[in-house]
């Protein structure tokens, strides 16, 4: 973690589709914004962007950014 500096640059994160949900009309949107520095060889850590798009009031209802990480193997 000595190496980490900062969260980058939130002006155009790669959004990827991740579901629609069925009956409710939300949009979820997905983004990496970064890989992080790790402290184990067996875990490797991102930051993540996850954004809610309501279809039925054209406008964004939750904006999420947290960390998620996976166990290689």
């Amino acid at each position: 973690m000595q190496d980490y500096s900062k969260i980058p640059s939130l002006d155009r994160p790669d959004f990827q589709i991740r579901t629609a949900g069925g009956g409710e009309k939300k949009l979820l949107f997905e983004a990496t914004l970064q890989t992080l520095p790790t402290h184990s060889p067996l875990v490797t850590r991102w930051h993540k962007l996850f954004v809610v798009y309501d279809v039925d009031r054209q406008a964004i209802s939750q904006v999420i950014i947290t960390i998620r990480g996976e166990r290689q193997e």
